[in-house]
């Protein structure tokens, strides 16, 4: 997110909610909740950037497997096979 955008409530919550983990964690310090803020907005950026990459990373073939019903795919003969 560029630092002149408005995050989306969810953004902003998701961020509160890391901020607040980082100040428990290093035992609620005064006066750095804006340490904290930044902290948790790059981790979230850095994270959605990763979701992202993983995402592209996703060969064609692994994306289209054939269709899948219930669970399973259809691909294979269904029933029982006799030997």
């Amino acid at each position: 997110m560029s630092p002149n955008a408005t995050p989306s409530p969810v953004q902003e919550s998701l961020v509160r909610k890391r901020a607040y983990e980082i100040w428990e964690k290093q035992g609620h310090p005064h006066g750095k909740d804006k340490e904290h803020w930044e902290q948790a907005s790059r981790e979230l950026s850095a994270s959605r950037g990763s979701d992202a990459a993983l995402a592209a990373s996703e060969t064609p073939a692994a994306q289209s497997r054939g269709p899948v019903a219930n669970g399973k795919r259809r691909d294979r003969p269904q029933g029982r096979m006799h030997a």
